[in-house]
């Protein structure tokens, strides 16, 4: 008996939770599809999933049966259905991203009812039924009709030129900027369409980001009440944005006998990176010493494989795929050490090829490390050192699973490496950052020079492992990237090369990184 008495009484304390909910704007759950990743290579599949409730980033299952279509516009404006599964999940679905620029990701709802009701003993109800089909009412408190439509943005490899046109949805929201181009301190313009013209009545918007509350309804931007069509949402940090607009209007003609009100949501759905770029998490970090000034890009820990499949182009039998965890973060050099710095910390300069924003080569790897120990002395809270080859090849592949950072092919090479291919000039090396960085970012993975890593050269295990260090000891120190004289296989991802850590050569330098 106090079991069902706790169960009633729990129940009204739940009842009067969702009707203090449902006197906000939002009535009831709202919708928002995602993306496991906001930026993607080109050529791999990640998947979508939407958020459903009252929670972010997302908190209730969906049932396919609610769900009126699910569509894919790519960069060029072609639309796919995707085919909607009859169950309850987070309907969960695998997009292909075969075209570089930004994707949406769109879906509406069908109309749904929703109820809430007190029968004739005062026991509260929440019905997904109209108000026409509820014999038991005494009382109705609230009588829905809701349509809503949701969107996320996707950039493969690099934003559009344009934001991707309207969906056409009965309810939208436009942003007149690129919303995968934010930056912190920015402000984005919204607009509002319903059914293809712009919305000049009331209605309210709010809008977070993911991390600042999980509570229900607890949005950063509280509810603002506008008119015209048209708000601003301050971006005030990084991170992946959520946007709401929604407006109510009291049920006429027919729709009356089944409902009070109409009820309209659309939401958006984006990332905003820390220098507007669409990276999924470009955190930059500057150092000073010197005069000379260098940056360093985070690279969250993640498990990949590394390695080469036995049909990559280019493979060696070294390369034998295994997979590796990565359990903490580490910045990056987003560039190789320039002979700026080199000259700043070390007061000398053995490159061949001589200029400040050259890459500095003709080190050995006890140079590199006699480099690193003076570089941490001069600078508060030095902890640099070489990367691992562990490291080296997850922050080159960015999440890439072939053979490049961008994937397989090869005729996109020219425009991420120097190499053999395209260094004719009388002096081969080139200035850093003259080519395309990866989707992180980092600059010159492939080509230009040859990498010291940490670690010595030896046989990958045959198994999983995690944070490797490479053999205890050895003759020879792994070098990774390729060179500006390299073959396209030498450049790949995966290859490696070793040499003894006295050897110099105008062809190999070096690149940091750098953990708290």
């Amino acid at each position: 008996m106090k079991q069902i008495l706790s169960c009633r009484l729990l129940g009204c304390v739940v009842a009067a939770v969702m009707i203090a909910l449902l006197s906000q704007s939002a009535y009831a759950h709202t919708l928002w599809i995602q993306s496991s990743r906001c930026k993607v290579q080109e050529g791999l599949s990640k998947p979508m999933f939407f958020g459903w409730g009252h929670h972010i980033p997302l908190d209730d299952a969906i049932s396919g049966n609610k769900l009126r279509y699910i569509k894919v516009l790519d960069p060029m404006g072609s639309s796919k259905d995707v085919k909607i599964r009859q169950e309850k999940s987070l309907q969960s679905y695998l997009i292909k991203y075969d075209q570089v620029g930004t994707y949406c990701l769109a879906a509406e709802t069908n109309p749904g009812y929703y109820s809430v009701y007190r029968d004739k003993d005062g026991k509260t109800h929440h019905a997904t039924k109209p108000k026409n089909d509820l014999p038991e009412a005494e009382d109705i408190r609230l009588s829905l009709l809701t349509l809503q439509s949701t969107k996320a943005y996707v950039v493969c490899e690099e934003p559009s030129d344009n934001v991707p046109g309207p969906v056409g949805f009965q309810l939208e929201l436009i942003p007149v900027q690129d919303p995968t181009k934010m930056k912190p301190g920015d402000e984005l313009h919204l607009e509002v369409f319903f059914k293809g013209k712009r919305f000049e009545g009331k209605g309210e918007w709010v809008a977070t980001y993911n991390g600042y509350s999980t509570a229900g309804e607890d949005y950063y931007h509280k509810e603002t009440e506008v008119e015209g069509g048209k708000f601003v949402v301050p971006i005030t940090r990084a991170g992946i944005w959520f946007i709401r607009f929604s407006f109510k209007t009291k049920a006429s003609g027919a729709d009356a006998l089944k409902c009070d009100h109409l009820n309209y949501k659309t939401t958006i759905t984006f990332q905003v990176s820390e220098h507007g770029k669409g990276a999924h998490h470009e955190e930059v970090k500057t150092f000073k010493v010197k005069g000379a000034s260098f940056r360093m890009i985070y690279v969250p820990s993640d498990t990949f494989m590394m390695g080469s499949p036995s049909d990559e182009q280019g493979h060696k039998p070294e390369e034998i795929q295994h997979r590796v965890t990565l359990t903490r973060g580490f910045w990056i050099g987003r560039t190789e050490v320039i002979q700026e710095l080199y000259e700043a910390v070390m007061e000398k300069n053995p490159s061949y090829h001589r200029g400040a924003d050259l890459p500095v080569e003709n080190v050995s790897w006890n140079d590199a490390v006699a480099f690193i120990r003076r570089l941490n002395d001069l600078v508060l809270d030095g902890k640099f050192n070489l990367p691992t080859e562990a490291q080296w090849e997850y922050a080159c592949r960015a999440e890439s699973k072939g053979a490049y950072c961008f994937g397989n092919d090869r005729t996109r090479l020219d425009q991420y490496a120097w190499l053999g291919d395209n260094t004719h000039s009388k002096v081969r090396l080139k200035p850093v950052a003259t080519k395309k960085p990866n989707a992180w970012g980092i600059y010159d993975m492939h080509g230009n020079l040859w990498e010291w890593c940490r670690d010595w050269y030896g046989e990958y295990p045959g198994g999983p492992v995690t944070d490797p260090l490479g053999p205890s000891s050895g003759r020879e120190k792994v070098c990774r990237g390729g060179s500006w004289f390299s073959g396209k296989g030498g450049v790949r991802c995966a290859d490696r090369d070793h040499v003894p850590p006295d050897y110099t050569s105008t062809s190999l330098g070096f690149r940091l990184v750098w953990s708290p």
